[in-house]
């Protein structure tokens, strides 16, 4: 994820928790396993650390079903979550 990347989803997180003033991303370190974090990526803004990957929710064509997602400093090409604060 390029800085510039990363700069748009702190505002777009700023904008959707106005309480937040100053968001931070958490480092991928810094995350607790088994923990849920608010963020930003395209399906979700809530995601529980597995501590390899994040896991959430996805509703699709009706179905619900768990689908995994990469940490944004293991950005491989695809989407990526960006952690902001713990849940």
């Amino acid at each position: 994820m390029t800085n510039e990347e990363l700069q748009w989803n702190i505002r777009v997180y700023s904008n959707l928790y106005p309480k937040n003033s100053n968001p931070k991303p958490i480092a991928k370190n810094d995350l607790i396993v088994g923990k849920s974090y608010t963020g930003i990526c395209r399906n979700a803004n809530v995601a529980k650390w597995n501590g390899e990957k994040f896991e959430y929710q996805r509703t699709k064509f009706g179905s619900t079903f768990t689908e995994t997602i990469n940490h944004f400093e293991d950005d491989n090409g695809y989407d990526v979550f960006v952690p902001f604060e713990i849940v």
